[in-house]
């Protein structure tokens, strides 16, 4: 029992808590282009800093040009496991309240966005990629 405390003690100690990804990565204008709710899938945003503005929405949409639609991005170390992945945020939704959010990065072009306080909610979960 100690030997496997020490090895769980061991392994948590070695983790990687270093964020892979700077914000630098998601700097520019970004099209969502699939997610769990299809009005909003063709909106685009700008990302200057840790925000990100509408650039366009649809008619049908619930946000208009303009809008902080993300806030306080900050990068994070990865841990899957726990839904955290490679960004923190904070997501506007249509209800106009900001909710807790994560950024996966899939690749240079691309990354998803999940919401944490509400992942089976319209707009839970986001696909984007580079406009």
């Amino acid at each position: 029992m100690y030997r496997l405390m020490i090895i769980v003690f061991v392994y948590t100690s070695c983790r990687n808590n270093t964020p892979d990804y700077s914000i630098d990565v998601l700097q520019g204008s970004w099209l969502r282009y699939e997610s769990t709710d299809a009005r909003e899938d063709s909106m685009i945003v700008n990302i200057t800093g840790d925000t990100a503005f509408i650039q366009f929405s649809s008619n049908q949409s619930d946000f208009t040009i303009g809008t902080m639609k993300w806030i306080s991005i900050t990068p994070v170390a990865r841990d899957a496991q726990n839904d955290q992945g490679d960004f923190t945020l904070l997501d506007l939704s249509g209800s106009g309240s900001y909710y807790n959010a994560t950024i996966f990065i899939q690749s240079d072009s691309t990354f998803t966005l999940n919401s944490l306080d509400f992942p089976s909610a319209p707009g839970g979960k986001q696909s984007w990629k580079r406009y």
